[in-house]
Formats: structure tokens, sequence, C-alpha cells
């Protein structure tokens, strides 16, 4: 599975190599205004709640993407076998996404500095964040580990270890 991102003409796309593709507007276009998100694919099942919504950031995992909302609430859709889709309630403040590339979990970057994770854990504990994070500016989501930029330039990373992807190197900090 490959997820990449690509901005042109007003569109961000995120596509998948799997069996769906979504993208965010962030320039006007003939038939969809700025801050759409439109989807075409296998899964598109796009959330009622979501509809009319104003959006600034997508993001896709295994079978299903994430949007944050312009009022920093967070909506997903699509395959919700681990709870992938199940946004915590109440989750809001919310500035940042990444969702796992071939993975089942999410993490949200909040405005004050906080980290939140849902979705499948994979026995690896990439959607438990660590006790005392804080203080992040950046996260990214791998496919079952997490990892997480703090202000000072420290790298911390959790989750599965099988090719050493949480060893981050010493001296990796600011």
């Amino acid at each position: 599975m490959k997820d990449t991102n690509i901005s042109f003409k007003g569109l961000v796309a995120t596509i998948l190599v799997f069996s769906f593709a979504c993208a965010l507007v962030t320039e006007a276009q003939p038939s969809l205004p700025s801050g759409n998100v439109t989807g075409w694919g296998e899964v598109v099942a796009f959330p009622l709640n979501a509809q009319g919504a104003t959006f600034t950031k997508i993001a896709a995992g295994s079978a299903r993407n994430v949007a944050l909302k312009s009022d920093g609430t967070v909506v997903a859709w699509g395959q919700n076998s681990l709870g992938q889709c199940d946004v915590p309630s109440g989750l809001s403040g919310v500035v940042a996404l990444s969702s796992g590339a071939g993975g089942d979990h999410t993490l949200a970057l909040k405005g004050d500095g906080t980290v939140v994770a849902w979705g499948g854990n994979n026995f690896y504990g990439e959607a438990t964040v660590p006790a005392g994070l804080g203080g992040v500016v950046a996260v990214a989501a791998g496919g079952a580990h997490s990892l997480a930029l703090e202000t000072d330039g420290t790298v911390v990373a959790w989750g599965l270890n099988n090719s050493g992807q949480c060893d981050v190197p010493s001296g990796l900090s600011g």
C-alpha cells in the first residue's frame, strides 16, 4: 500500500493504491467550493454529519479517510473493523492529522501540543500515546508505529519496533 499526497491547481489529493482516493479542494474549482472533500473508488461513503462542512486537511490510512474540519473537529469514514473511524467523543482543537499508511490508527495533534490516538493497536501499542507526551509540534503515524516531534526537536517513537523504527538515534533532539 502506498500513500501519496500531491498538490496541483488548488487540490490536495491523498492517493491510496488500494481501492479508493480522496481530495481536499484548497482553491475553488468550477464544480467544487474551497474546503470541500470529494472521494472516489470503493470506500467513499461520506459521513452525514460532515456534509456542508469546510475542511482544512485530509489523511488516509488502510481503507479509511480522516478529515479535519475548520472548527478543529475530525470526521472519519471507511473501514471500521478496529475502531479506525471511531473518532474520540469530544475531540476538538485539532490542528494536524496523520493516519498510518497501511496501518489502522490515526494520530491527532491538538493546538495545546497534546496527541490523541485511536484505531487499531495491533498488539504493538501504536495507538497508545506515551504518558507525559506533550509540547508536540508534529505527528506521523506509520503502519504499526507512531512518531511525535516535540518543540525542543526531540523525536518520540512508540509501537512496533521489529526493524528499529522506534529506535530514535541518540542526539536527535533540539
